[in-house]
């Protein structure tokens, strides 16, 4: 089985054409400008998934720290109803504090003043 001369030449052509495609491809996958939007492409996409990650888990955590500061608040009235003294305590002392910074910012500004 020998095969012609024309026909060999014909398989040759047809041989060099697609080497020619493939090499065609491989210029255009490795040109530099196509590298770089891919390497952004993929920083990008990695970007986004790491932004929809992060902004579901400040979510959850908002619903918890929400559902927890209500659960807080709720018991705590609860024990002020329950014993109001000590809550009453504290919030004298509170404002007693609070009244004494104000006087002490106020004389210092009066001292400053004079």
């Amino acid at each position: 089985m020998t095969r012609s001369a024309n026909e060999l030449e014909q398989r040759a052509e047809a041989s060099r054409q697609a080497l020619q495609k493939d090499v065609q491809a491989l210029k255009e996958k490795v040109r530099p400008r196509r590298v770089m939007n891919d390497a952004v492409d993929r920083a990008k996409d990695k970007g986004r998934r790491l932004a929809a990650r992060t902004s579901a888990q400040a979510k959850d955590l908002a619903l918890r720290t929400g559902s927890q500061a209500r659960t807080l608040a709720a018991r705590t009235s609860a024990q002020a109803r329950a014993n109001p003294v000590p809550f009453a305590v504290a919030g004298a002392a509170v404002l007693a504090g609070a009244g004494w910074l104000a006087a002490r910012s106020w004389r210092k500004r009066r001292h400053r003043l004079a």
